[in-house]
């Protein structure tokens, strides 16, 4: 009798695999969504070495003494720093960037290629310092350009060195030596106006309610802590850069809390705007909050205060005229109130509504806030406006959120 052989393939589930992979999507989508916005980085650079000089001799047929023929070694790769526009922090960049070095020489007078260069993308605003802490660069418009490290020069080949007395020389150089420096980049925003205020002040509130940027919003303190930037458009095709910065608390001189992380980021600003909780929802004095903000400009850099001010009495929604009065007598500065909040839910309502239809609430317009932003840069700065012609409605504004990053 004969018996049959029967052979059976078991076949794995794909379902683990499946599952595996989703996991590992899921975990890389989420890392990516989590990158932190990062405005401090230590990066070293390396160019590329040069290559060698070649030392041969033709090989000709019926010619025995065809004289040196080697070629001189290709150039190192540079390392360049170049400022564009699309990046708006510097967690794209590598610690370690290294340029290709040069091929060296061949024969029959070859010259060896050329190691390809690096170019490192930097945002509008970066500071480029050595390891002493001195200013090297200011990237303030994009498409400058700085060169890190150069590339080694190339050797020469023994083809070089012939001579009438000297007719097969068998000297060469060597390429010039790779240079690595360690730089230091800091990023400082360049908007034109920076809010400044403790907390649940209601800043990304008012960025929301004047521009199209999208900032998170929520009912407790430190809600923001990327800055944002957004633009505030006008009729007249006039643009101005507003800067969200994170909420300030008492002694951020001192790096407490965010500290001098986010406080360089108002450096550059050419207005300072003060968010006051007018209602004092934080149980806080809504005038003793303008002098401790100012108190805290003035310990971390005191021309800060020279700078062209304005306060905005936010939640007056919520606060009474009084406490808007006791602001007025406190500063010799302009104030105006206003309710963000409110001209939020009305803009959300009415996306599709004419602008002016719902910028007023209770007396309160926020159009007098653009309105008074722009005529502070514009008498007390000298500040032209750049006028942006727009091809459509699509197109008036954008915005950034680090957080994506």
């Amino acid at each position: 009798m004969i018996g049959k052989l029967v052979f059976v393939f078991k076949v794995p589930s794909l379902l683990p695999c499946c599952r595996f992979l989703g996991v590992a999507n899921a975990y890389n989508l989420a890392a990516k969504n989590n990158r932190r916005f990062i405005d401090y980085k230590r990066i070293v650079v390396r160019s590329g070495k040069g290559g060698d000089g070649r030392c041969s001799f033709a090989s000709i047929k019926y010619k025995e003494f065809a004289g040196p023929d080697g070629g001189d070694g290709g150039k190192g790769g540079d390392v360049i720093l170049r400022c564009e526009s699309h990046h708006h922090d510097l967690s794209h960049l590598k610690t370690l960037n290294f340029a290709e070095a040069g091929a060296p020489g061949g024969s029959s007078f070859r010259k060896g290629a050329a190691g390809k260069s690096v170019v490192i993308p930097l945002p509008i605003g970066t500071l480029l310092m050595n390891e002493n802490s001195e200013i090297l660069f200011d990237f303030t418009e994009a498409g400058q350009e700085y060169c890190g490290a150069l590339g080694g020069l190339g050797g020469f080949g023994n083809t070089c060195f012939k001579s009438a007395t000297n007719q097969a020389p068998r000297s060469i150089t060597l390429g010039q030596p790779a240079v690595e420096h360690v730089y230091f980049l800091e990023l400082k925003s360049l908007a034109d106006v920076g809010l400044v205020g403790f907390p649940n002040a209601g800043k990304s509130s008012l960025l929301t309610a004047v521009s199209c940027a999208h900032p998170k919003i929520a009912p407790y303190p430190f809600t923001t802590l990327n800055p944002h930037i957004g633009v505030i458009d006008y009729s007249d095709h006039y643009r101005i850069l507003m800067a969200d910065i994170p909420g300030l608390i008492r002694g951020a001189h001192e790096d407490v809390g965010l500290g001098h992380k986010f406080l360089r980021h108002i450096e550059r600003c050419k207005m300072i705007v003060y968010i006051i909780d007018a209602a004092g929802v934080d149980c806080r004095n809504p005038a003793d909050d303008l002098k401790d903000l100012q108190t805290e400009l003035r310990l971390f850099k005191p021309e800060m205060l020279e700078k062209p001010s304005l306060v905005i009495a936010n939640k007056m929604d919520l606060a009474s005229t009084k406490n808007l009065e006791s602001i007025k007598s406190s500063t010799s500065l302009d104030v105006i109130g206003a309710s963000a909040k409110c001209a939020c839910q009305i803009k959300r309502s009415t996306m599709n509504a004419p602008q002016k239809s719902y910028q007023s609430f209770a007396g309160y317009e926020i159009s007098h806030v653009t309105n008074a932003i722009r005529m502070t840069l514009e008498k007390k700065c000298n500040y032209t406006l750049n006028r942006q012609l727009r091809a459509n409605r699509n197109m008036t504004s954008f915005d950034i959120d680090y957080t994506k990053f």
